[in-house]
């Protein structure tokens, strides 16, 4: 079992960092060729929304919480705990994925075919992680 704060340091991890890396890796592929201006221009576009989305209220929660220093009581059993950090860090894995496959064009040949499939996987995924952070960074409940 983990704490509830171990379990909102990795998904902080892999939220920010994850999405960090992915912008690296995008901008790397556009460095090498494998995009277009206006290619680039559209995957951070896409991107960059996505990233505020889901980094604010962490950024908003790590903030706020600075100085607690109380022990958390809260525990994750094992297995949510690796279904809740898994998720962020699969979608980051597909969403470079595609961005890879589109830039070499092995199988995504056109640009809105990649659109499309990164609008795809942040919607489907997009709720799961909206309702982890939601609940693991969301305003603190008093105790009653």
């Amino acid at each position: 079992m983990k704490s509830e704060n171990v379990v909102r340091s990795w998904i902080s991890l892999s939220l920010i960092c994850g999405n960090l890396f992915t912008f690296i890796v995008i901008l790397t592929l556009w460095i090498i060729g494998g995009f277009s201006n206006s290619e680039f221009k559209q995957l951070i576009l896409l991107m960059t929304p996505l990233l505020f989305a889901y980094a604010t209220p962490v950024i908003k929660y790590i903030i706020s919480s600075r100085s607690d220093i109380k022990p958390d009581d809260n525990f994750v059993n094992n297995m949510s705990f690796w279904v809740i950090v898994m998720i962020p860090i699969t979608v980051q894995l597909i969403t470079i994925s595609l961005c890879i496959i589109k830039s070499f064009n092995i199988g995504i040949q056109s640009f809105d075919d990649l659109q499309l499939a990164l609008g795809s996987i942040q919607t489907i995924f997009g709720a799961f992680i909206g309702l982890v952070v939601s609940t693991l960074f969301g305003p603190k409940l008093s105790a009653q």
